[in-house]
């Protein structure tokens, strides 16, 4: 028989080494674990890896060692990504232009990589100039992502051209900061949208008021690649597929890629998913 369970630790470190700690001494197989608190949390993953228990951190990349701090550790490859904003940036711009990055939290660890990413990217198009050499904080929360969105409008009024940022829900807070101070929005860099977003951007898009678009997506399949990689660690079986995932291009005005945009969908609905539509819209009705 299948058991299986799962923990939302509300952002609170001690609430998540505490979930991962009981279910390894409860016995189970499996434990994967979103690397919220990026190499802080390895202690937790050291102690529960290991007799039967098959500890997979994913997400972030984390500093710690296969085999001993954790079983294997599938992440999202943040330098990766924000290397591409940059290249993406550089073409939607002619080159030319002044760019930002919004994070999360201050300290973030994936933030920080895609920042990293982002201006090696960046280098190779000397055209773009980087006003802030850190990442904004936003704590990836749309009240404090529009508070500084609002706050980059006030101080560097409309010499922004483009905006790189790390989640949909702060890009989306972004677009709301630039139209309510009635600016034109800057070219916008992002990953993991929502529906809410999309639709805006194609109801600007046929009101011929949409700005330049690079989404990238499906990164809800994060769970599914770090899944394969945890059965394939538990049961010996070599696995042909990188630890790194990078998400696909989802839309991209610069090639007249258009989002999905559903009017029954919830607002924070990603329709990047695998899942097939008819299953998606069986979820949204529970």
């Amino acid at each position: 028989m299948t058991v299986e369970d799962h923990t939302d630790a509300g952002g609170d470190q001690q609430t998540y080494n505490a979930a991962i700690n009981g279910y390894a001494t409860q016995g189970y197989e499996i434990i994967l674990a979103f690397t919220d608190f990026g190499d802080a949390a390895i202690p937790a993953y050291r102690m529960s890896n290991g007799n039967g228990t098959t500890m997979v951190p994913y997400f972030n990349q984390l500093a710690g060692r296969p085999g001993f701090d954790y079983a294997v550790n599938p992440y999202q490859d943040s330098f990766a990504i924000g290397k591409q904003y940059a290249e993406w940036l550089g073409t939607a711009l002619e080159g030319e232009g002044n760019v930002l990055m919004l994070g999360g939290p201050a300290g973030a660890t994936s933030s920080a990589v895609f920042l990293k990413g982002f201006k090696e990217g960046l280098a190779a198009h000397p055209g773009l100039t980087l006003l802030d050499e850190n990442f904004i904080a936003t704590n990836w929360n749309p009240a404090d992502a529009q508070k500084a969105a609002a706050g980059l409008i006030a101080k560097y009024g409309d010499t922004i051209d483009g905006i790189a940022s790390d989640y949909g829900v702060t890009t989306l807070a972004t677009v709301k900061a630039f139209e309510q101070a009635g600016m034109a929005v800057p070219a916008q860099a992002t990953i993991a949208t929502s529906n809410e977003l999309n639709c805006k951007y194609t109801e600007a898009v046929a009101a011929n008021e949409g700005w330049k678009y690079l989404a990238l997506d499906g990164s809800t399949a994060d769970i599914r690649f770090a899944l394969r990689q945890a059965l394939a660690a538990h049961n010996g079986i070599e696995i042909d597929e990188p630890l790194g995932v990078v998400p696909y291009i989802y839309a991209d005005s610069t090639t007249d890629t258009m989002p999905k945009c559903s009017d029954t969908a919830p607002p924070d609905a990603d329709l990047s998913s695998l899942l097939p539509e008819e299953k998606l819209q069986a979820l949204f009705a529970q």
